[in-house]
């Protein structure tokens, strides 16, 4: 099926009849994004690039933007929500407040510097896109920092929820300034041998899942096997490393990582 009829096919379908129809359509099987060919979608695309390198001007805290959901699935149109998380390096934002408020605490300053800046990513959203609230409420500020992610992955039996944190790390990333984030998992997992390749292993089930909602033990809610889409999420550290970090992949080891 052409995209283009493809896309023609999901205008006026709920969200879940435009899910169901990409994933029984076999196009999600070719790649593990596809982006909509719909100018509006694409013209999205650019905007939000834009408004991820006006953020990290603004917040040096600020690393990029990971997209998930109709948008990479190949099924958005419009009236789509857009689903995204804006990563930002928490030590460099506790660093910053040091210096301004030497000795007084932090915690609670976090926290309201993560509500203000996703407040700000909505507005910037729906002023930019032209979209609604009810649009950009999945736009989102996630936390990260290296120690951290050493940390939580240094833990023989990691948590599944920080298994899944660091998963969302792979999400496909708009502008650039992940990579050294996904080096820091990939390395630290590298080091700790056969436990760290099933710690990976398990990293890539947990994001292949959130990637694509309802599929369960190789066959989605519709019954489609996913093996065809597992296959694009690197079984092995030696494979990521070619896809993430573009060490020679080949054909085969393409899903694509970021929008650049």
């Amino acid at each position: 099926m052409r995209a283009e009829n493809f896309y023609s096919q999901l205008e006026g379908l709920s969200k879940d009849e435009r899910r169901d129809m990409a994933l029984t359509s076999g196009m999600l099987d070719e790649r593990r994004f596809l982006i909509p060919p719909n100018p509006k979608i694409r013209q999205r695309l650019d905007t939000l690039r834009e408004i991820a390198g006006e953020f990290r001007s603004i917040y040096p805290e600020v690393i990029s933007l990971g997209l998930f959901g109709s948008v990479t699935k190949g099924y958005a149109t419009p009236t789509s929500d857009l689903d995204a998380y804006l990563y930002v390096d928490v030590s460099r934002a506790v660093d910053e407040w040091r210096s301004r408020h030497p000795g007084a605490a932090v915690t609670d300053a976090m926290k309201e510097k993560k509500a203000s800046i996703g407040k700000h990513l909505r507005l910037a959203a729906q002023q930019r896109l032209g979209l609604s609230a009810e649009q950009v409420h999945n736009l989102s500020v996630r936390f990260v920092d290296e120690k951290t992610i050493r940390d939580t992955l240094a833990d023989p039996q990691p948590d599944p929820r920080i298994i899944q944190e660091w998963a969302l790390l792979f999400l496909l990333e708009v502008g650039q300034g992940i990579t050294t984030y996904r080096k820091v998992v990939i390395d630290t997992l590298e080091a700790q041998g056969q436990e760290g390749e099933k710690k990976w292993q398990r990293l890539m089930e947990s994001l292949a899942n959130f990637e694509n909602p309802g599929g369960h033990a190789g066959v989605s809610a519709n019954s489609v096997p996913r093996d065809r889409r597992d296959r694009l999420y690197p079984k092995t550290i030696a494979q990521a490393r070619k896809i993430f970090f573009h060490e020679n992949p080949t054909r085969e080891e393409q899903p694509g990582s970021k929008i650049a």
